[in-house]
């Protein structure tokens, strides 16, 4: 629920937000060529080939998506996933930054989109449920969080 949540909104702030990325709005301002070893070229025009909408940078999804993924690993108690995965995302918020796809701004955008969605998401299952139930029937058991 969280994670759909996140790309409902994320979308509709593409709507309200129509920002460039900085690295069409502010292309000329960069002097130093991102440059890798053997993919990175590659990766790069593919991409560019692909992408056909431009004005997806705010909020961050790959900042939202992410981080309520991490904190989902937390609240399960999946510790040692949570522990493996967090330097990896971490190093993605980064290179959003770097790879010039997304302002600061965009980033701690996905991060309040993260928090609404994760205190949302609760909220309408339990609203969910509560309204499939019959009038005296009891709430479903809660089922094992480790399995």
């Amino acid at each position: 629920m969280a994670l759909s949540l996140g790309f409902y909104l994320g979308l509709t702030g593409y709507l309200l937000v129509p920002a460039i990325g900085p690295r069409y709005a502010m292309a000329g301002e960069f002097h130093v060529p991102l440059e890798g070893i053997w993919l990175t070229a590659r990766a790069a025009a593919a991409w560019n080939a692909i992408e056909s909408v431009k004005r997806d940078c705010f909020p961050s999804l790959h900042t939202a998506l992410t981080s309520i993924s991490l904190i989902y690993l937390f609240r399960l108690a999946w510790r040692r996933l949570f522990a493996i995965c967090l330097p990896l995302i971490v190093l993605l918020w980064m290179s959003t930054i770097y790879l010039r796809y997304h302002y600061f701004v965009d980033v701690l955008g996905g991060f309040a989109l993260a928090g609404i969605c994760c205190t949302l998401a609760p909220a309408i299952i339990r609203w969910y449920y509560a309204d499939a139930r019959s009038p005296g029937e009891a709430a479903p058991a809660r089922a094992d969080r480790r399995r």
